[in-house]
């Protein structure tokens, strides 16, 4: 990648750390699991089905770049498709392998070369950010409680999670119908003291980071990122019920979209690089659970997470050296 000032260093340790954690994980999920009766499986799989779990997954991120298009246009900002369809897949690449989502410093970084205001970037990104939550949220409740999963840790981080969309929708009310007493109050935040030397960049971005939020009054392009922001989770999920059945399996798909759902927040936690070691040992689990072999299990982990992680992070790094992704145009 072009070395420049503007861009955030590439956090090796943090990669290197979060590969060696991975390997451990990974270790201690297949040390018992016999590998190659789980390869023998994989071997008499559909490849009908597991081609439409990569094709379901992979029209993510066209959708995924039509939604970044719309909150971008929705702040007066017209950029080509091409442009932020290669933004949206080094994103997903640099978040895949690092465990500090360098993706989105990334994004951040290509506000400059888009002429987009680094501020506005942001609150972009964490407008984005929300609705999936809250998009997540929803289809992890209609899940749960659809498939009947009564276990008590899975519905106390349920309730807890709601508790984070109610302080983000009241945090969004005060953007929006008090922007002084938000102003106020972030002011605060940023005057503790493990956040106060970023205090003056807070009052010079305030405003053009405010402004970001302002979709909220485009009703016809809410209501559009609603849409496929729906449409791209469950595309993951359908990706999954695909996977599950090229092994010739069917379970009940409430239990499979709160699977999917859960692979998604596990990839979302910065402990590992997409949730290596850690999705696929969880997965694992939750089907034997279901009454599924190990071996099975374990197959069907391997050809979901190839299908989302692991085939994002190969095209990735063989696009790196041929697509560079330092050079944007506008």
């Amino acid at each position: 990648m072009k070395k420049s000032s503007d861009i955030k260093k590439f956090p090796v340790k943090r990669v290197l750390l979060g590969l060696i954690l991975s390997a451990i994980i990974l270790w201690l999920v297949f040390s018992k699991i016999d590998l190659g009766l789980v390869l023998e499986k994989i071997l008499t799989i559909n490849p009908m089905y597991y081609g439409l779990a990569l094709f379901a997954f992979f029209l993510t991120y066209p959708l995924r770049t039509i939604r970044w298009k719309t909150l971008l246009s929705a702040q007066g900002y017209k950029i080509r498709f091409s442009p932020l369809f290669k933004i949206i897949c080094f994103t997903w690449f640099f978040n895949s392998i690092s465990p500090s989502k360098f993706g989105e410093a990334y994004r951040i970084w290509s506000a400059k070369k888009l002429d987009v205001s680094r501020s506005k970037i942001i609150a972009l990104i964490l407008l984005e950010r929300f609705f999936d939550l809250v998009i997540i949220i929803i289809l992890s409740f209609f899940f749960v409680y659809s498939a009947k999963i009564t276990q008590p840790l899975i519905t106390s981080a349920l309730n807890m999670s709601l508790l984070f969309v109610i302080a983000g929708s009241f945090f969004l009310t005060l953007m929006l119908r008090k922007p002084s007493f938000a102003k106020k109050f972030m002011k605060s935040v940023f005057s503790l003291p493990l956040l106060s030397r970023f205090s003056e960049k807070f009052e010079h971005a305030w405003e053009k980071f405010q402004q970001g939020f302002r979709i909220f009054k485009n009703k016809k392009k809410i209501f559009n990122i609603f849409i496929l922001t729906v449409t791209i989770w469950m595309l993951e999920i359908v990706s999954l019920a695909f996977v599950v059945q090229a092994f010739g399996i069917t379970l009940n798909f409430y239990f499979l979209g709160f699977l999917a759902i859960l692979t998604a927040l596990i990839t979302a936690l910065p402990l590992t690089p997409g949730g290596l070691g850690i999705a696929e040992g969880a997965l694992i689990m939750l089907f034997t659970y279901q009454g599924i072999s190990g071996d099975v299990g374990t197959g069907i982990s391997i050809l979901f997470r190839f299908a989302t992680l692991y085939v994002t992070i190969l095209v990735g790094a063989l696009l790196l050296p041929i697509i560079n992704p330092a050079k944007i145009e506008k």
